[in-house]
């Protein structure tokens, strides 16, 4: 279990989640909370990874395409991108949803299935969670930021949704269908 495995965590019934959130559904019959979970802004995580990287000499690319993967001898040896031909001793192809149409010349196809998760955010909004809320089944995921925006995200859903840009990033729309969905079941869980 995840106690002898030396997680912090407790289970908690409905009394204990009205007594400790009173802003959760009543009808939630029990949650396990774990005082270590935490909280991170993901693009400000990314962004400190990047600034990381960078010091160590990594280069970063993110308005360039690539166009194609080039070998030679049977090893990485450079990429034609739309910013021109970039050669490296190394590539870490980060491309997720495009990674096996770069591999496809090369006969290299990776088993890859790719899933949507829309995250969405609120205004800021008085304080309601103290914790980060993920229920069992994976359909859901709260949390409340310093700044006091909600930020949700649904469960995993398979689709052909396109991958387009927005200021100079990838990105996946969101479909109206999903954000539909995910303020249901925020709704059920936090009915404030």
């Amino acid at each position: 279990t995840q106690r002898q495995a030396g997680l912090d965590i407790e289970l908690l019934d409905s009394a204990d989640l009205q007594r400790r959130m009173p802003a959760l559904s009543n009808t939630l019959c029990c949650a396990s909370l774990c005082p270590s979970d935490g909280q991170a802004d993901p693009l400000a995580t990314s962004n400190a990874y990047r600034i990381a990287a960078e010091r160590l000499g990594v280069r970063f690319l993110t308005t360039a395409s690539v166009r194609r993967i080039n070998i030679e001898t049977g090893r990485f040896h450079s990429l034609d991108t739309s910013a021109g031909k970039l050669q490296a001793s190394i590539c870490i192809l980060a491309t997720g949803i495009q990674t096996n149409d770069l591999l496809q010349p090369l006969t290299l196809p990776l088993p890859i299935e790719w899933a949507l998760v829309s995250v969405i955010q609120s205004e800021p909004l008085p304080a309601l969670l103290t914790q980060v809320i993920g229920v069992a089944n994976a359909d859901l995921a709260l949390r409340q930021q310093a700044d006091g925006r909600l930020r949700m995200t649904n469960g995993a859903e398979f689709t052909n949704a396109k991958l387009v840009e927005k200021a100079g990033l990838p990105r996946v729309p969101i479909t109206p269908a999903s954000i539909k969905a995910t303020k249901a079941r925020v709704a059920q869980v936090l009915p404030a």
